[in-house]
């Protein structure tokens, strides 16, 4: 499903440039989401860093349209991610958002773009995200579990683009889940839902810009 009407053809990025742009977002030694292994452990510090942009606004009502432009206006801000902008881009519309986040797929069957493999990574990342939310486990724990579900995609037997795809949302959402610890201490405790693995998932397929997007506006998006 084709989240606009726009280019996807995303600039080639290097391992390299990944690595410089990841040095530029520094983070303290033992407070790290970070993975190495990931190629694309950028796409998660841009999303650590839109999420802390938009947590400085004002707070306020906002309709899907507006959170949507509004985070695309932090994201350019930011010369990485104007970096990763397809020629004639255009964010995802939020009718189509909307479906994705009102509807989402709880098993990752039907409606992806991903096949039955790739489908199967994402059900796994959601239900191993509910069993250590039941289990009230700490972000420690959810990055354990990244760490190992990335080193099964990196390894298992997928298309260079899903392969891209799973790494892209796999980092998205780890550093989501990490931006929620920053919150003030009494409300600090990481939040997921199916709508964000969704969301992310979906926009990972078509381009980083997307991914970046669409896992920012499910985490801060309210009804």
């Amino acid at each position: 499903m084709s989240l606009c009407s726009c280019s996807t053809d995303t600039p080639e990025v290097t391992a390299g440039a990944w690595e410089q742009n990841a040095a530029r977002f520094a983070y303290k030694s033992g407070n790290s989401p970070a993975n190495p292994a990931n190629p694309y452990d950028s796409t998660g510090i841009l999303v650590d860093a839109l999420l802390d942009d938009y947590h400085l606004l004002p707070e306020g009502k906002r309709s899907l349209a507006q959170v949507i432009e509004l985070t695309e206006s932090l994201g350019t801000a930011h010369e990485e991610f104007q970096a990763l902008l397809p020629d004639n881009y255009q964010a995802p519309e939020a009718g189509i958002v909307a479906q994705i986040l009102d509807n989402p797929n709880p098993d990752f069957t039907v409606g992806t773009d991903y096949s039955a493999k790739g489908k199967e990574h994402l059900r796994s990342i959601a239900l191993e995200l509910q069993i250590l939310k039941l289990a009230d486990a700490p972000y420690h724990d959810v990055l354990d579990y990244f760490i190992e579900i990335e080193g099964e995609i990196l390894a298992d037997n997928l298309s260079e683009q899903e392969k891209e795809a799973l790494l892209i949302t796999a980092s998205a959402l780890r550093y989501a889940l990490y931006n929620d610890t920053k919150k003030p201490k009494r409300d600090r405790d990481w939040e997921w839902s199916t709508a964000n693995v969704a969301a992310t998932s979906s926009g990972s397929i078509e381009n980083i810009p997307d991914a970046i997007l669409l896992c920012v506006v499910s985490k801060v998006y309210e009804p």
